[in-house]
């Protein structure tokens, strides 16, 4: 292994390292939150009267209390220690932080000793810590940004103030109720002058995030801060502590030992490079402030007035980001991008602000973040959201945005999910442009393509695997390069165009509506002729001797300015488009991303149920109940009485909106049918959702007229848990329309 020059040549042996440490080894397995309080709920500290205890730390207890003569509500920090002779360095101490008034750090009121025990009074917030919060979710990289630049300007403020906080950790960095992070607990924070002249250990703290000097007993400054910042970096970026182990005691021995540098995979390329100088083992080679670290993460960064301002749509996968550009008027255009999300990566380089910029002359653009990449709020890999989960975040991203009409641009790998969109909204989607896409990556060319750049991603090698022409501009290769790194790790990279793989839209072209412009890459014939299938389809050739958002950006903009003008006097002329429910049904009961059938087994597309060209109107049951989900299919088999035949998991998401309907329009061809026969016996597992979906198909036959009221027999397994413990006591609360069987008669 080569040496890394972060880490310090003086950098001890093992053997003098566990000695230095000495007691330290021993007592960080210790659980110092159960010592006995110093103080007790109802003591009165001078005039501050404790109503509650809030929480332990390593150094000391935190309480609600009451200030008695102000009658406001404060937060308390009794120290666990006492302060017999130094209780003048800790006044000092306090004195130089009450004068901060920072937003990103906690405000002092007051300081007083009571018992030999000093207190800092603070002000009372309300919220939670980071490691709270990161204890529920992993932080997008928006988030990560925004908390590390506040901790940064914080410190910056604590450090301009003479003082070393000692004490950095998730548990002391706190996220108000207004999203305002504030830096907290100054038990173990020292005037610096007195940290640099001691030569006593100043090992006061918590062990997992304590610099090596620091650890070792060595002289401390600014720079031990920064390597606990670097820590906090590293855990928010990768998910984890960099030195973490399972014993306490390995984690303090691999910080002070510091021989190997700790490794993860990161979103953002410049954040790992930031976050490795801030873990130097030797502290002359981290950076010397928290304000230079501050200019570095901003370098390069637009603000958030270049860029369009970032907003947030709720999803059930939590947070997904857009930003609007321009005014709106007309038409707005969205950016639906296919592998890469990053919005602040547009302005980095004049190819990708010059096209926005061209974009932005035909009204507001809407910069779309799929859910997951990029600003979003991260998900696990094994729990990405499905094609149709995304055309439902789409549809509530138009809502925030207040858009009624919009032009869906497609960059490459986005193409199935316009295509699903402008298929499922036709009455809000105006147009379609496709560049570069396809209906489907499951061709043998776009699987090797696509297998090449989750190899490689973030590398050179992967940005030419996903251009037909090997690009000729090295700094372009490069600039997408490191938007890849900033978009996805590479293991979610790889997650993600594997889930692209399996991608296939092909039976939902007939249901495209908007008009659409294909232009297809060199190349990509056999898709375009696919893509005429689109009614209203025009195709239009694009030498693209550059990957987007690169020089071939320009004339893709002109053209996308031309068909808006064209899809606008389109939509003038012929008023909004809307699909009829039983189209909208079939697109719903398909939008998977890949056909299934029966077994659950992946199926041909071309063997699939052929889907109408248009809807005829009769509603017939033949037509109506068959239903091919990703996880389960309805069979129809005819015959007196009909059966339906239901195999695989309803675990779907929305039961009410994805199968509700369905049941709905089978329940109205059955009406006075008299018996319909429902084969349940392979039908695995249900989810109480959708089991109510279930319940609502009984009270809509008990609520019909007697004559056209007719009767669910429900061929049940009885070693099938949820159909022994739900149906039979179903079927005792609707005897007249419900009888269960466990075998046909």
């Amino acid at each position: 292994m080569g040496h890394d020059p972060r880490v310090s040549d003086r950098t001890p042996s093992a053997s003098a390292i566990d000695t230095q440490l000495g007691s330290v080894l021993s007592e960080s397995g210790s659980d110092v939150s159960r010592r006995a309080l110093p103080v007790r709920v109802g003591e009165v500290l001078d005039h501050y009267r404790l109503l509650a205890h809030l929480d332990s730390g390593g150094m000391g207890h935190i309480y609600r209390a009451v200030d008695l003569r102000l009658e406001r509500e404060v937060a308390i920090k009794v120290s666990r220690g006492r302060v017999a002779g130094g209780a003048a360095r800790t006044l000092g101490e306090a004195r130089a932080l009450a004068a901060l008034n920072h937003p990103n750090v906690v405000t002092v009121y007051d300081f007083g000793v009571h018992e030999d025990h000093p207190y800092i009074v603070m002000e009372l917030l309300r919220g939670e810590t980071l490691r709270a919060r990161l204890e529920r979710t992993m932080p997008s990289l928006s988030d990560t940004l925004e908390w590390a630049q506040s901790t940064l300007r914080g410190m910056a403020a604590i450090h301009a103030a003479g003082v070393a906080h000692l004490d950095l950790k998730p548990e002391n960095l706190f996220l108000t109720a207004e999203g305002v992070l504030k830096i907290l607990d100054f038990g173990v924070a020292r005037l610096l002058d007195v940290a640099l002249a001691e030569s006593r250990p100043t090992r006061a703290g918590t062990y997992a995030y304590m610099a090596p000097e620091q650890l070792l007993g060595e002289p401390v400054d600014v720079r031990a801060d920064l390597f606990s910042f670097g820590l906090i970096l590293f855990e928010l970026a990768v998910g984890r502590h960099p030195f973490k182990a399972p014993r306490a005691e390995d984690t303090v021995r691999a910080l002070a030992a510091w021989s190997v540098a700790p490794d993860g995979e990161f979103p953002d390329p410049d954040l790992e490079q930031i976050t490795h100088d801030c873990l130097a083992r030797d502290p002359n080679r981290r950076p010397e402030s928290a304000t230079a670290v501050l200019d570095r993460l901003l370098q390069g960064r637009t603000t958030d007035a270049e860029r369009g301002e970032v907003s947030y749509v709720e999803t059930d996968y939590g947070k997904v980001a857009f930003q609007c550009l321009g005014d709106a008027r007309g038409l707005d255009l969205v950016v639906v991008p296919g592998l890469l999300s990053r919005f602040d990566m547009w302005n980095r380089e004049p190819e990708g602000a010059a096209f926005l910029k061209e974009l932005a002359q035909a009204g507001r653009i809407i910069l779309f973040d799929r859910c997951g990449l990029g600003a979003s709020d991260r998900v696990s890999d094994a729990a990405l959201p499905q094609l149709d989960d995304e055309v439902h975040h789409l549809e509530a991203l138009l809502d925030e945005a207040g858009s009624t009409h919009a032009v869906l641009l497609a960059l490459d790998e986005g193409a199935p999910l316009a295509l699903l969109t402008a298929a499922m909204l036709p009455e809000r989607i105006a147009g379609l442009v496709l560049s570069g896409g396809a209906a489907t990556y499951t061709g043998a060319a776009e699987r090797q393509r696509l297998d090449a750049c989750a190899e490689y991603w973030g590398t050179a090698f992967a940005v030419r695997a996903l251009s037909t022409q090997s690009p000729t501009d090295a700094r372009l290769v490069r600039w997408l390069a490191s938007w890849q790194r900033a978009t996805a790790s590479p293991r979610t990279a790889r997650a993600w165009i594997a889930a692209q793989r399996r991608a296939d839209v092909r039976p939902l072209l007939p249901f495209v509506q908007a008009p659409t412009l294909v232009l297809p890459r060199d190349g990509m014939r056999e898709e375009q002729t696919l893509l005429a299938a689109i009614p209203g389809s025009s195709s239009e050739d694009l030498q693209r001797t550059e990957p987007l958002p690169g020089a071939a950006g320009l004339e893709l903009s002109a053209r996308v300015l031309r068909f808006i003008r064209v899809a606008q006097d389109a939509r003038s002329s012929r008023g909004a488009l809307s699909a009829p429910p039983l189209t909208r049904a079939l697109i719903e009961a398909t939008a998977g991303h890949h056909v299934l059938n029966g077994d659950g087994a992946p199926q041909d597309p071309r063997s699939a149920p052929e889907l109408p060209a248009r809807a005829r109107g009769e509603e017939a049951l033949e037509e109506v109940a068959p239903l091919g989900h990703r996880s389960f299919s309805i069979a129809l088999e005819a015959g007196s009485p009909p059966r339906l035949c239901f195999r695989g998991t309803m675990l779907v998401r929305d039961p009410e909106r994805s199968i509700l309907p369905h049941f709905r329009r089978i329940h109205e061809c059955a009406a006075g049918m008299g018996q319909l026969v429902l084969d349940l016996r392979r039908l695995k597992q249900v989810s109480s959702s959708t089991l109510g979906v279930f319940i609502q198909w009984v009270t809509w036959i008990r609520a019909e007229a007697e004559e056209r009221r007719y009767r669910l027999v429900v061929v049940a397994d009885p070693d099938v848990l949820w159909q022994r413990t739900n149906l039979l006591p179903l079927e005792m609360i609707a005897p007249e329309v419900l009888r269960v069987v466990t075998e046909e008669e």
